[in-house]
């Protein structure tokens, strides 16, 4: 894990390569790449666990926490430095070939990423750290660390403030009322959840609804999508004011483009290929959809007579979806609980992936336009 200290600019794009600081583990892991599991994620986050025999390392990847989080159980830390030696530990300097052991349960550590505190949360414990790159616990341990770069000396108070409030998992929802929609993220906490310390990007803080926002200057970190900055509590509101367009364009067309657009609209109708049974859902979709305007655009232009042989097409169309005949049809997938196209259950090629949940978002939301169509 790291932080990229490399951000450039080009005049057209940001530049922003990924960038590894440390690595964690633990010493008992015997270095299988297969001994480790998801334990449970959700929309926004996952938990991972890595083991070897009874020693094992939970990490909790939430997205928006300045901290890494890590439980352990009968198992001995060790970090390793992935930006060279380790030049200081805990105000000590470390020269070649030179180590350090203090107790503790904070802990400050330099590379040539910069400075990092490391909390432990469960009581003290004893780390040594080598100029080499490596710091390791001298026995094993019951707890959780977190880790966090310092990029400021002025930052380590509200870090230090808040460390012991870790969060595990996300739950989303949203809410409409009118033309707003508000998004809500509730983080699970271990600890005080009024005391949760997260980080906002800028799109966060323009909508958020009551927030609870220390100094900007007490804490930053600056990616791509600009500065993060602090925000306290395990619950964002945010509110965003939704397009008021629906069916149709804000505005009809001017009166001088009427004779050839319905000149093209009854040429397009007229000229409906034969219904027939689909054989996957995203160019079936896309046909849909794209047919489905045309009844949309005949209704703007006053010829409602037009609209029946559209709506006419579009529900023979629809129908093969719900006959087990039919090559591409719905089915409930078990495994993961959703609705895929029963012929790429085992063959991610079919249909673009569908089968393994690609891009559902719009093979579907095409099917769906079209029969929000046949309903108005």
């Amino acid at each position: 894990f790291g932080i990229s200290a490399s951000r450039d600019f080009d005049g057209v794009s940001i530049h922003q390569p990924t960038q590894a600081d440390w690595a964690i583990g633990f010493v008992e892991h015997n270095g299988n790449v297969q001994n480790h599991k998801a334990l449970s994620w959700d929309s926004q986050s996952v938990t991972v666990q890595y083991f070897t025999g009874a020693s094992t390392m939970t990490s909790y990847l939430v997205p928006g926490s300045p901290y890494l989080t890590f439980s352990f159980s009968g198992a001995t830390p060790i970090f390793t430095s992935r930006q060279g030696a380790i030049t200081s530990f805990n105000g000590q300097t470390l020269g070649t070939g030179a180590s350090a052991t203090v107790s503790g349960n904070k802990f400050q550590v330099v590379n040539s990423a910069g400075t990092y505190l490391i909390y432990s949360l469960s009581g003290s414990l004893s780390l040594t750290a080598t100029n080499a790159g490596t710091i390791t616990a001298g026995s094993q341990y019951n707890g959780v660390l977190r880790l966090v770069k310092l990029n400021s000396t002025s930052h380590q108070t509200i870090l230090d403030q808040y460390f012991s409030n870790y969060p595990t998992g996300v739950t989303t929802d949203y809410v409409f009322s009118g033309d707003v929609g508000t998004l809500r993220f509730t983080w699970n906490v271990v600890g005080n959840a009024a005391n949760l310390l997260m980080l906002t990007w800028p799109h966060h803080r323009i909508k958020m609804q009551n927030p609870n926002f220390p100094s900007t200057n007490s804490l930053s970190y600056l990616t791509t999508k600009g500065y993060m900055y602090p925000a306290l509590g395990n619950m964002w509101s945010m509110a965003y004011n939704l397009t008021t367009i629906t069916w149709n364009a804000p505005r009809s067309p001017d009166a001088s483009c009427s004779k050839n657009l319905i000149a093209g609209l009854q040429y397009e109708i007229a000229n409906l290929p034969a219904v027939t049974q689909n054989g996957d859902f995203y160019f079936f979709g896309g046909h849909l959809a794209a047919v489905s305007r045309l009844a949309l655009i005949a209704e703007v232009v006053g010829r409602n007579d037009l609209v029946q042989t559209v709506v006419n097409w579009l529900e023979g169309s629809i129908g093969y979806l719900f006959n087990s005949a039919t090559t591409a049809v719905p089915a409930y997938e078990t495994g993961w609980g959703g609705i895929i196209n029963r012929a790429g259950y085992n063959n991610v090629w079919v249909d673009y992936g569908n089968g393994y949940y690609n891009d559902h978002h719009f093979h579907y939301g095409y099917i769906l336009a079209a029969a929000a169509v046949i309903a108005k």
